[in-house]
C-alpha cells in the first residue's frame, strides 16, 4: 500500500509538471488566490469612498447646474459660467467617475506573463489539468466519486468538487473522445448539481452531454431516456437537435439528432 501511494504521488507530480510548469508554480497560484478576498474587500472600500465623493459632488453642484434657464443663456455671464463648468467642473467629474481601482487590483493579483516564465493559467491549462486527472484515474483505477470528494490515495485531502468542476472534467473527456469517462464525470456532475442550493452547472447541458455519450457508447435506449428528461426541463426537440449539431462535430451528430427526432416522434404517437 505504501509503494502504491508513493507511485500515485510521483505520478501526480509528473502530471503537475506536464500540465502547468511545476509544483512551485501551482504553489504560487495557491498563495496568490488566498489574497484575493482581501483584495476584493479593499476594492469594495475604495469604490464606496468613490461613490460617496460622487454623491457629495452631485449635492454640492445641484444648485449651480439648475441655474441656467432659456433666458439666461443669452447673458454673457451665464455663458461664461456655463463654459467654465464644462471646462473644469465636468472634466473633474469625468475623472472621478472614470477613476477605478479595479485595474490596480487586477494588475497586482494577475500573473500576466513574466520574464521568469510564470504566467496566469488559461483554458488550455485547465483542459490539460483535467486530462491529467483522467490519466491518473485510468492508470490507478480510481473511483470518480473518490476523486470528486477530494481524495487521492497518498496525497493530502482537498476540498470536494462542485458539479461545475465535475462537468469540466467530463467535457475534457468528451473532447478527447473518451465517452466512458465522459459518462462517469457527467453522472457525478448530475448527482451533485441536484443537491446544490446554488447550482454550479447547468443540468440541461449535463444531460445533453450524457445523452450523446451514451449514444456513442451504443446505449441508445438510455440516450432517449435522457432526452425525455431534457423535455421535462423545457427543451424543445428542434432546439435540442440544433444544439446537438452545433455542439458536437462530425456526421454522427446529425445521425444522432435524426435518430432522436424519428424515435421521439414515434414514442409520442404511441402514448
Amino acid at each position: 500500500m505504501i509503494v502504491y501511494s508513493l507511485l500515485i504521488v510521483s505520478f501526480c507530480q509528473l502530471l503537475l509538471c506536464d500540465v502547468f510548469t511545476s509544483v512551485e508554480h501551482i504553489q504560487l497560484l495557491s498563495n496568490m488566490e488566498k489574497q484575493i478576498p482581501t483584495a476584493i474587500n479593499a476594492y469594495i472600500r475604495a469604490e464606496r469612498e468613490r461613490l460617496t465623493r460622487l454623491r457629495r459632488w452631485a449635492l454640492d453642484n445641484a444648485e449651480e447646474t439648475s441655474w441656467p434657464s432659456d433666458k439666461s443663456v443669452h447673458n454673457p455671464i451665464s455663458a461664461f459660467l456655463l463654459i467654465k463648468r464644462w471646462v473644469f467642473m465636468w472634466s473633474s467629474l469625468e475623472r472621478l467617475m472614470m477613476t477605478n481601482s479595479a485595474h490596480k487590483i487586477l494588475k497586482r493579483y494577475s500573473l500576466g506573463r513574466h520574464s521568469d516564465g510564470h504566467r496566469q493559467p488559461d483554458e488550455d491549462d485547465l483542459h490539460g489539468a483535467a486530462v491529467g486527472l483522467l490519466r491518473l484515474q485510468d492508470t490507478y483505477q480510481l473511483q470518480t466519486e473518490e476523486i470528486a470528494n477530494g481524495h487521492i490515495r497518498g496525497t493530502s485531502p482537498t476540498q470536494p468538487m462542485k458539479a461545475g468542476d465535475c462537468f469540466e472534467i467530463g467535457r475534457a473527456a468528451y473532447s478527447i473522445f473518451d465517452y466512458y469517462h465522459t459518462i462517469l464525470w457527467m453522472e457525478e456532475a448530475q448527482r451533485r448539481v441536484l443537491n446544490e442550493a446554488h447550482p454550479s452547472a447547468n443540468l440541461a447541458e449535463i444531460l445533453e452531454f450524457l445523452a450523446f455519450a451514451h449514444y456513442k457508447q451504443g446505449n441508445v435506449k438510455l440516450a432517449l431516456k435522457l432526452t425525455d428528461e431534457l423535455y421535462a426541463l423545457g427543451w424543445f426537440i428542434v432546439d435540442y437537435i440544433f444544439y446537438t449539431i452545433r455542439t458536437h462535430n462530425a456526421t454522427s451528430s446529425w445521425n444522432y439528432a435524426t435518430y432522436i427526432l424519428t424515435h421521439t416522434h414515434a414514442h409520442r404517437q404511441s402514448e
